[in-house]
């Protein structure tokens, strides 16, 4: 499970790669908290991963990822990981069972 530090260093690795992302880190209720709650059943390396994997450049993006699209982004890697097909590959192979049957 990741650590509350843990979290700290992913929000500062965002902060790092996008310029408008301004968590806030200090005060009652923080960006800590909040990922530290939605995301700290996590272990650290997966989190690190997802992370990594949702900020990549190539994807358009222009802000932070939610916690949502990082937890999407672990999600899609471990289908991967695991071999399961992605939803294009898992649409063709409907497709063309369609285009075998006599």
């Amino acid at each position: 499970m990741a650590t509350r530090e843990e979290i700290k260093a992913i929000i500062l690795y965002m902060k790092g790669l996008f310029p408008n992302y301004h968590p806030e880190l200090d005060g009652d209720i923080t960006a800590i908290d909040s990922l530290m709650d939605v995301l700290g059943d996590l272990d650290t390396e997966s989190l690190k991963t997802a992370v990594r994997a949702a900020c990549t450049p190539g994807t358009g993006r222009q802000f932070a990822p939610s916690a949502d699209e990082i937890r999407t982004a672990l999600t899609g890697l471990r289908a991967q990981a695991a071999g399961l097909p992605s939803a294009g590959e898992a649409w063709a192979a409907v497709i063309g069972s369609f285009e075998r049957m006599p």
